[in-house]
């Protein structure tokens, strides 16, 4: 099978159920993307911390979804 369009490759990915990445969380202070869902991922935002995963707090992620809103986004 051919696939022609970036709809189609998505279709055909395990992720294929989900909605589109909004944000994604680094933390550890890693400044990276990692390839993390990299194809599904083209208009994601980045939130970057300091902190390490097990220590992010309930407070921390209201920051991130305080910062998310706060964007104006651009795709």
């Amino acid at each position: 099978m051919m696939y022609t369009t970036s709809s189609d490759i998505l279709a055909h990915l395990e992720t294929s159920e989900f909605p589109q990445i909004d944000m994604i969380v680094r933390t550890g202070g890693h400044l990276r993307h990692s390839g993390f869902y990299l194809y599904q991922s083209p208009y994601v935002e980045y939130y970057f911390s300091e902190k390490n995963w097990p220590d992010f707090s309930e407070k921390d992620i209201d920051n991130v979804i305080e910062s998310f809103s706060n964007r104006n986004r651009k795709f």
